[in-house]
């Protein structure tokens, strides 16, 4: 078990990074090389110093290992951060996929360049650090940052449609978790048998959402085949193999299956 914080280190290393390509300024060719240089090292020692953790963590142990806790902002937040046995192979894969991330896109992204390194990096420690917290708000302030990075992402370097894609995105995931977050708080810091009847109205309107969300998972698949390629299948609604979707990109059948989850959770 390691006495230094290595989690944090791992966490923000990568913002590290992206400051170092927000300093060398420039927008000529070599600016753009030096860019992505700084960028694939910095998630390659990134991934190095993750592999510690697979090292020292002990299976044996059922608790969270690597634990680092301190109080934050007027201690209405906690610092809380740890992994386990379910998270830190997350975590690791996170800072494995990270270099791929940017050696695939080292030829296709020509445009803001430094721009879109800055963004893949600070995605990457958003990423890290919702798979640490353990805290709830500091779980979700890491979880709904990493909306940011990925709406810069999808909008300037997308597909044809990227602004629709773009935006698509962020609404319904940030729509998804807004009431989840005020749920988890009211049953974190509220005693459950004084405040039963607001406790329901927020699980009535949990279920809301999902039915509501419910209708719109055609149009969410819809804007992620708008930010990339269109996906190919043998699906016979999308006129036999090899032919694209429909141009409004809707999937029936992740609406089927959203009609049976959000079913069972009424």
């Amino acid at each position: 078990m390691t006495t230094w914080p290595i989690l944090s280190l791992v966490t923000f290393l990568p913002v590290f990074g992206a400051l170092i390509v927000y300093i060398s300024r420039g927008d000529d060719e070599a600016a753009r090389r030096n860019s992505r240089w700084i960028a694939l090292w910095t998630t390659l020692i990134t991934f190095a110093v993750s592999l510690i953790l697979v090292w020292r963590f002990d299976p044996a142990q059922p608790d969270f290992q690597f634990v680092e806790k301190a109080p934050w902002l007027a201690n209405t937040i906690t610092y809380h951060m740890g992994v386990d046995g379910i998270s830190l192979p997350f975590v690791i894969l996170t800072t494995a996929l990270m270099p791929i991330c940017i050696l695939a896109s080292w030829k296709s992204v020509t445009v803001r360049v430094r721009e879109y390194m800055m963004a893949f990096l600070l995605l990457e420690t958003l990423m890290v650090g919702t798979f640490c917290a353990l805290d709830l708000v500091l779980f979700y302030l890491f979880f709904e940052g990493g909306l940011i990075p990925m709406f810069l992402i999808i909008g300037v370097w997308g597909g044809p449609r990227r602004v629709y894609a773009s935006f698509k995105f962020f609404l319904y995931t940030l729509l998804g978790s807004v009431l989840m977050l005020l749920e988890c708080r009211h049953h974190r810091h509220s005693d459950p048998d004084a405040h039963r009847g607001a406790a329901q109205l927020a699980d009535l309107g949990l279920v809301g959402i999902f039915r509501f969300l419910r209708g719109q998972v055609a149009d969410v698949a819809g804007a992620y085949l708008a930010a990339g390629r269109p996906c190919r299948g043998p699906n016979r609604r999308f006129g036999g193999p090899g032919r694209d979707p429909p141009e409004d990109g809707r999937l029936r059948v992740p609406a089927l299956l959203a009609a049976d989850v959000s079913g069972s959770l009424a």
